[in-house]
C-alpha cells in the first residue's frame, strides 16, 4: 500500500500554502509601495528645491494666465449656456420639438 496523504491532511497542507503565498505577496506589495513612495517623495523634493531658470519661471508665470483665462472663459460660456437654456423662447422652441419628437 501506498503512503497517500489523507483528504483532510490534503485540504490543510493547502490551506497552508494559500496562507503562506498570500502572506509572501502581502510582504512583497508592502515593499513595493514603500519603495515607490520613498522614489516619489525623492522625485518631488528633487523638483521643489532645484533651481528654476528665469525661462521656466516666466513659462510658468504664462502658463497659470492662460489657465486664469481659460477659466474665466468657460465661466463667461456656461452663464451664456444657462442663460439660453432658462429662456423662454429657448423653451417653447424644445417644447414644440419635443412635440415632433426631436428635443435636443
Amino acid at each position: 500500500m501506498t503512503d497517500s496523504p489523507s483528504p483532510a491532511e490534503d485540504n490543510s497542507t493547502l490551506a497552508l500554502a494559500r496562507r503562506l503565498g498570500r502572506e509572501q505577496g502581502e510582504s512583497f506589495d508592502l515593499r513595493l509601495r514603500d519603495i515607490e513612495s520613498r522614489q516619489r517623495e525623492e522625485r518631488l523634493a528633487e523638483a521643489a528645491w532645484r533651481p528654476r531658470s528665469a525661462r521656466e519661471a516666466w513659462d510658468d508665470e504664462d502658463a497659470s494666465l492662460k489657465v486664469v483665462q481659460l477659466e474665466s472663459r468657460l465661466s463667461e460660456l456656461s452663464t451664456y449656456v444657462r442663460a439660453v437654456d432658462e429662456s423662454l423662447p429657448w423653451r417653447m422652441i424644445q417644447s414644440v420639438r419635443r412635440m415632433m419628437g426631436r428635443a435636443w
